[in-house]
């Protein structure tokens, strides 16, 4: 029987409006996603990257079930999104669980750790006495290494620190063993100094679990490192322009704006960064949503520019030789010659 992908994106669109109002018209129509196709299987790892705005969050919240997309389908087990009842549809966000970026937000300030971890356990039917959440809710911190336990169960968020606060957000999504977890921007808001901490548990609970993570960053060094092993996918305004193992992109980028994103990855040693060739962006611009160039929407930054071609033909994901896929016109057309240009 086959093995149906945990999520499965097909040709996802977001739309918003922009102004207008009660008593300014109708706005305009300003898509932050277009078409927009991914998939993620059972217990595997996707990191999705870009510079912000570029749609990741929208599409973490999409695959959460918080947004509905405006074109396209969603489905959770080879099941369409639109076609389940609400029993199915309730197992469904149960087992699609969300770590916020802001830890400082993300937890009720008026509640214990206790309230905030046993709250969903009693919600659910998963214990019935307090006795029972108090052992379920200690085994969750242990499992995120918030120990000793008696320091924290009984304290509120303001009395932890950040990282702290993110050990209890990642210990909440998991309280329902979910399939999948989209982790969004989970350690850019912590110290530099527990950043690697954070992302050491969540490849610990990833291995032990088996369970899948949408690994949402800006920063391909991070998605390197916590991606190793499963797959990378490259967003650009909207758009999926790259994906392939996190091997493949990390090693041999292919699409120009992946080039320029690891090239912009600063080196720690000073010798190195001076050494490396410069970033020859076309522009530094990011073009505006509601005003979308023609074409490939990277053209006007582009170092690879092909002239009157970008700006007239919108390049289609298309599958590589190497099995990665790549959105650019430069690998259009059979040129797999191509493949392993330098453009910057």
């Amino acid at each position: 029987m086959k093995q149906h992908p945990v999520i499965e994106l097909k040709k996802i669109t977001r739309s918003f409006t922009k102004g207008g109002g009660f008593l300014g018209g109708p706005g305009q129509r300003v898509d932050v996603l277009r078409n927009v196709t991914l998939s993620i299987n059972s217990g595997e790892v996707l990191c999705l990257v870009g510079e912000s705005g570029c749609g990741k969050t929208t599409t973490g919240k999409i695959i959460a079930g918080l947004l509905p997309p405006s074109a396209g389908q969603i489905l959770y087990s080879g099941q369409e999104l639109s076609t389940m009842d609400k029993v199915e549809f309730s197992q469904y966000r149960r087992s699609v669980q969300l770590i916020h970026q802001d830890p400082y937000a993300a937890p009720n300030p008026t509640h214990t750790i206790y309230s905030i971890l046993s709250a969903p356990m009693f919600r659910h039917g998963l214990v019935r006495t307090r006795r029972d959440a108090v052992r379920r809710v200690a085994d969750l911190m242990e499992t995120v290494d918030l120990t000793p336990i008696g320091d924290f169960i009984e304290k509120y968020p303001h009395q932890l620190s950040g990282g702290q606060r993110q050990r209890v957000v990642i210990a909440r999504a998991l309280i329902l063993q979910p399939r999948l977890i989209v982790a969004d921007e989970p350690v850019s808001m912590l110290d530099v100094s527990i950043r690697l901490s954070v992302i050491s548990l969540l490849r610990r609970l990833q291995k032990e679990m088996q369970v899948a993570f949408l690994f949402i960053t800006h920063d391909l060094a991070m998605a390197k490192h916590f991606g190793i092993g499963g797959r990378l996918a490259v967003m650009y305004i909207g758009e999926v322009v790259e994906t392939g193992t996190t091997e493949q992109i990390i090693n041999q980028p292919m699409h120009p704006y992946t080039q320029a994103l690891l090239k912009a990855i600063p080196e720690p040693d000073p010798e190195l960064t001076r050494a490396k060739e410069p970033i020859n962006l076309r522009s530094l611009d990011i073009p505006d949503l509601a005003d979308l160039p023609p074409g490939c929407t990277f053209h006007p930054r582009c170092p690879a520019y092909l002239g009157s071609r970008c700006e007239s033909t919108t390049p289609r994901l298309l599958t590589q030789r190497d099995g990665r896929q790549i959105a650019c016109l430069l690998y259009e057309g059979g040129k797999v010659e191509a493949i392993g240009r330098s453009v910057l």
